[in-house]
């Protein structure tokens, strides 16, 4: 029965899902038309329908996850719920369904976002700064430099290591926003439930902002930690006596690696939290 109440879910989301990708993708390979389109014109305005279309893009794919989103409060917090939870599974199974089923769909939505803007990169004049072919040669760039009398070595190499490195960081961070909205509505319930709270959208507004202001402290935390690490140790004689010219390769990735660890380890947490509060008696 597992299965098949991932099949329903699946079934239930399938028209939207593939709609919203065939409509990102078709924005995607749009930008990438007004980018052929820059390469041979001196005209602005190609340049200025490609950023508008990346946007569109971007936008789509915030749509997607706002979309599976509302599908779990729908689960927990409407008339859905009473269907849903009867079915012969643990309700721990209807988390479980929509994380993978989020994952998959954005994953593939991002996908196709990434390829068409690095394809767009490529034959256009200008880069995007946070694309994969501007990312991956400023990278490349930066560690061809001379560090105090020394060059890098293999520095392709250590820049394409680096970008899988920010990469994974950016896609663990993803996951961890999507699995906090999805621990903010199971914790909500279970306060309305348990505390026989009315105004559900009110405890979940103020969940919301509670954890909004927990990640902006965890962003700033990370970022203070990172920056005392790189002027007390790795900008010092003493972090180029230890890493030499491949300290600018561990400032790149140390910082990824740390979020990467935090980030995980709280998003398995916050889903470890949710799946036990589901599998209890909830108030739908």
């Amino acid at each position: 029965m597992n299965k098949r109440s991932y099949k329903l879910e699946s079934q239930e989301i399938k028209k939207v899902m593939v709609l919203m990708t065939v409509l990102i993708a078709a924005y995607s390979v749009l930008s990438v038309v007004c980018a052929f389109a820059e390469s041979r014109s001196t005209s602005g305005l190609a340049l200025t329908l490609r950023m508008i279309l990346i946007l569109i893009s971007a936008l789509g794919i915030i749509c997607t996850g706002i979309f599976m989103v509302r599908r779990f409060y729908g689960i927990l917090f409407t008339d859905e719920g009473l269907i849903k939870f009867s079915y012969p599974v643990r309700n721990s199974e209807h988390l479980k369904d929509n994380v993978r089923l989020a994952v998959m769909w954005l994953g593939l939505q991002i996908l196709v976002f990434i390829a068409c803007l690095g394809i767009s990169e490529a034959v256009g004049k200008e880069s995007v700064p946070i694309g994969p072919v501007g990312s991956y040669t400023g990278l490349v760039n930066l560690y061809k430099n001379n560090w105090m009398g020394e060059y890098m070595s293999a520095p392709g190499a250590k820049a394409l290591a680096a970008f899988v490195i920010m990469a994974a960081a950016f896609a663990v961070i993803a996951v961890n926003i999507y699995i906090s909205f999805i621990f903010t509505l199971t914790a909500s319930n279970r306060i309305c439930g348990k505390y026989n709270i009315l105004q559900k959208n009110g405890v979940i507004l103020i969940a919301g902002i509670a954890m909004f202001n927990i990640h902006l402290l965890v962003s700033w935390l990370l970022t203070r930690v990172e920056i005392m690490f790189n002027m007390g140790f790795l900008f010092t004689d003493k972090g180029f006596t230890v890493f030499g010219p491949d300290g600018a390769f561990v400032r790149d990735i140390e910082g990824p690696l740390v979020y990467i660890l935090i980030y995980g380890v709280t998003a398995v947490i916050m889903y470890r939290i949710s799946k036990n509060i589901l599998d209890r008696k909830l108030d739908i």
